[in-house]
């Protein structure tokens, strides 16, 4: 007895023995499974969720693992979670069965019988539903109660505000006493979303949520369908008598632009938010209706449509691309623009996928919006130094910009940016000079004009202001460029993605500059080295780091250190495809927390 006994002991030893050292994803595994089998159940789970989840390496096994070590360090809920996001990704009974076990564990066997009862049918899925169903009549089965008895009515409104409409929709399914509830309360159907663009969209289902708000106006319409009937629903909205929405949302929808128009006038004297996107409707026309109709706009959005086919106002500066920075549009242009009905609500432009776009029409846009504090021009077509041109004579108080270059104009530009044709500079002293409103969120991206003069101009006296900095793509800034006297000292964001001509000595000089960083993005670099690593680890409000794609010159030491030093800040490292060691990333793995582990 006494040498079977020694025998399982040794046989345990070996099958458990800790692993050697690390030399690929599957060693990474079998360490997990070692630190498992030891019940060092939060470490495992951190291996195990980085495993599946980000590296998505045998998904389906490290998933049942991170179960089982949720259960034993007791976050069942977020087990729970993990059985059904798995069931939505393989459609297996297994999890349906796995999270059905964990609730009846718990003698809750009313949800153990919601939960078997979305698995497809099988015979395991039938036992399982047996004794669910028996466990429901037994005394020692945790009895649900009704919120509707126990809450409060002001309570129980706000907790159904929370959800959004399809979530409200299923609740009406509940019971007949939730769905007359639910339907008879008006103010839980004054927001409106649609947002499956697989599913058509009939009229009839638009009026019968409408006609579920008697007297309580609209406040909001959110649809982004495909197969949706345009005319029709705005045919609804007027019949409905919807002139008190704060926010109309509509985007990849045919309408008639006259009808659009017409419903706009109607219903666009308290709109707060308009977002369009669509074909039928040109910018130039919303731009000119837009003073007229909807005098308390703040936030305007436009993506994906043509603007004017021919603009006489615009022929003054059409023929001026300002492609050279210090370029200026003539005075004349100016003067015509400025005398056109002004936006002086418009608090937020965005611009995205705009076709025929170019600076005069951009700028016969923004000089009417002289509040204006947020300009955002997604797959623009005019490059960003005509852009600069336009804003450095307008919209003084602006101070959170983004900007992404079409990409279908990137491999013209990159052709540009050759030095035999770069363009020369005409800068002027300081043209972005913004004292009283500086920038505090600056995005460019995938431009490949923007250079060192050009961002340290644009940048001018905003440095020490400045919260949010993202150059991704653009290869042309150096050191040179953003490394300045005054400290970034507010800069909480930098994503220096793909900027390849910046030094590792000016990176750890631009990390020192800014104390208070949360957010970095230094993949596809090849600069990151002990030095960056070392000023990273001293950025005490560090949560998010991407080095993904790096070529780390780092020692094992001095990753250990950073990754010591931030492990109760950081949340997210991204490592993949990176030249870091695979023992040093099981490490950090190990390391990091994933949630509530």
């Amino acid at each position: 007895m006494a040498t079977l006994s020694f025998i399982a002991q040794y046989i345990s030893s070996i099958i458990h023995s800790q692993p050697q050292q690390c030399q690929s994803l599957q060693d990474i595994y079998n360490t997990a499974k070692y630190l498992w089998h030891q019940q060092r159940y939060s470490e495992a789970y951190r291996i195990f969720h980085a495993l599946g989840e980000q590296h998505q390496y045998k998904t389906s096994t490290c998933a049942w693992y991170q179960v089982q070590c949720l259960l034993a360090l007791h976050h069942w809920h977020q087990a729970v979670l993990v059985c059904l996001e798995q069931a939505k990704r393989c459609s297996s009974e297994q999890w349906y069965l796995i999270a059905s076990d964990i609730y009846m564990n718990r003698c809750d066997y009313t949800l153990a019988w919601e939960i078997l009862n979305r698995a497809p049918d099988s015979t395991n899925i039938l036992d399982a539903k047996r004794l669910a169903y028996e466990g429901i009549q037994h005394s020692s089965c945790i009895r649900r109660n009704d919120i509707l008895d126990k809450l409060p009515y002001d309570v129980a409104i706000n907790v159904f505000l929370c959800l959004d409409l399809p979530s409200l929709v299923r609740c009406t399914r509940v019971s007949k006493r939730w769905r007359c509830y639910l339907v008879n309360s008006p103010q839980l159907w004054n927001e409106l979303e649609f947002a499956k663009q697989a599913v058509n969209l009939p009229v009839s289902t638009i009026n019968a949520y409408l006609s579920r708000l008697g007297k309580m106006p609209l406040t909001k319409l959110v649809i982004r369908h495909q197969q949706a009937d345009g005319d029709g629903i705005l045919m609804a909205l007027a019949q409905r008598q919807c002139y008190r929405l704060k926010a109309l949302i509509i985007s990849d929808m045919i309408c008639t632009p006259a009808l659009f128009f017409n419903a706009l006038e109607y219903i666009g004297s308290t709109l707060n938010t308009l977002h369009w996107g669509g074909v039928s409707v040109r910018l130039n026309d919303i731009i000119d209706t837009l003073p007229k109709m909807c005098t308390q706009l703040k936030h305007l959005t436009v993506q994906d449509c043509f603007t004017s086919l021919h603009d006489a106002r615009l022929h003054n500066g059409a023929t001026y691309r300002l492609e050279n920075f210090g370029d200026r549009f003539p005075a004349a242009f100016i003067k015509t623009i400025e005398d056109l009905s002004l936006l002086p609500y418009i608090e937020s432009l965005e611009l995205t996928g705009i076709h025929g776009l170019t600076a005069s029409h951009l700028a016969s846009i923004v000089i009417r919006c002289p509040n204006m504090r947020k300009l955002v021009l997604n797959r623009c077509l005019v490059n960003i130094i005509p852009v600069f041109n336009v804003l450095q004579t307008c919209c003084p108080k602006l101070q959170y910009f983004e900007y992404e270059r079409n990409r279908y104009c990137q491999q013209f530009d990159q052709h540009q940016s050759s030095p035999n044709r770069q363009p020369s500079e005409k800068i002027y002293e300081p043209l972005f000079c913004k004292p009283h409103y500086p920038w505090k969120h600056v995005k460019i991206h995938m431009t490949h004009m923007l250079t060192d003069s050009v961002i340290k101009n644009f940048l001018h006296g905003s440095t020490s202001a400045l919260e949010t900095l993202d150059l991704r793509g653009n290869t042309l800034i150096s050191d040179q460029g953003l490394l300045e006297n005054v400290p970034m000292k507010s800069l909480k964001s930098l994503q220096l993605r793909e900027c390849y001509s910046l030094t590792s000595k000016g990176l750890s000089t631009l990390l020192l500059q800014s104390p208070l960083l949360e957010h970095v993005n230094l993949s596809h670099l090849a600069t990151v080295d002990d030095d960056v690593l070392r000023q990273l680890a001293n950025c005490q409000k560090l949560q998010t780091l991407d080095l993904s794609y790096a070529n780390l010159n780092v020692t094992d030491e001095t990753f250990r250190c950073f990754i010591d030093q931030r492990s109760h800040t950081l949340k997210t490292l991204a490592l993949d495809y990176s030249s870091i060691s695979k023992e040093l990333l099981c490490y950090s793995m190990m390391k990091l927390k994933s949630g509530a582990v």
